[in-house]
C-alpha cells in the first residue's frame, strides 16, 4: 500500500501543476548591409610628417603682414567628408574678426575671407593625403587692434560618407598677437 501511494505521488508530481514559461523572439530585416571602417584624420607637418598640435603661433603681426603655414591631412581610413571650422577661444574678438584667412589645396584657393567666417566642406579620399597652405593676414591698420591677442582652434570634423554616427575630429591650436 505504501508502494502504491508513493507511485501515485510521483506520478502526480510529474504530471500535475507543471508551469513552463519560455520566451523566444526572432526579427529578420532583409537588405541590411554592415560595413566596418576606420575614421582617423591626422594633421601632419609637411616637412617631416610629425603630428601638429598647433598651426599658427604668430607674435607681432603688423598691418599688411601675413604668416603662411603648411598642413598635411592624412586620412587613415574610409572616404570622409570633412568640415573645417574656426573656433574662438579667447582674446580680442575685434582682432580675431580683422584677421583674413586664405586656404589653398593642390595650389588652388578653396577658401578666402574673414577668419571668423571660416566654414569649409571638402572630401578626403580613403587612405589619402592632402596638402594645404593656410595664409593668415592682417589688412586692417586700426590702432584699436594694437597689442591684442587672438586664440582659436581650427576644428576638423569628419564623418564617413553615407554613414551616420561615425566621426573623428582633429583640433589645431593657434595664437596670434598684433604688433601695431
Amino acid at each position: 500500500m505504501v508502494k502504491a501511494f508513493f507511485c501515485l505521488l510521483l506520478l502526480a508530481v510529474f504530471t500535475v501543476g507543471k508551469t513552463d514559461a519560455d520566451f523566444f523572439d526572432t526579427a529578420s530585416v532583409l537588405g541590411n548591409h554592415f560595413q566596418s571602417a576606420t575614421l582617423d584624420l591626422s594633421g601632419k607637418n609637411t616637412i617631416n610628417n610629425n603630428s601638429l598640435g598647433f598651426l599658427f603661433n604668430t607674435p607681432g603681426i603688423l598691418p599688411g603682414g601675413f604668416d603662411a603655414r603648411a598642413l598635411r591631412l592624412k586620412n587613415d581610413g574610409a572616404k570622409q567628408n570633412v568640415l573645417l571650422n574656426y573656433n574662438y577661444l579667447s582674446g580680442g574678438q575685434d582682432f580675431c574678426q580683422a584677421l583674413r584667412l586664405k586656404i589653398l589645396k593642390n595650389w588652388q584657393i578653396i577658401s578666402e575671407g574673414s577668419l571668423s567666417d571660416l566654414n569649409l566642406n571638402f572630401t578626403l579620399d580613403a587612405n589619402g593625403v592632402e596638402d594645404f597652405i593656410f595664409v593668415l593676414s592682417l589688412e586692417n591698420n586700426d590702432s584699436g587692434l594694437k597689442g591684442k591677442t587672438c586664440k582659436f582652434n581650427f576644428l576638423f570634423q569628419t564623418n564617413k560618407e553615407k554613414a551616420a554616427g561615425l566621426w573623428d575630429e582633429e583640433i589645431l591650436d593657434n595664437e596670434i598677437t598684433s604688433g601695431l
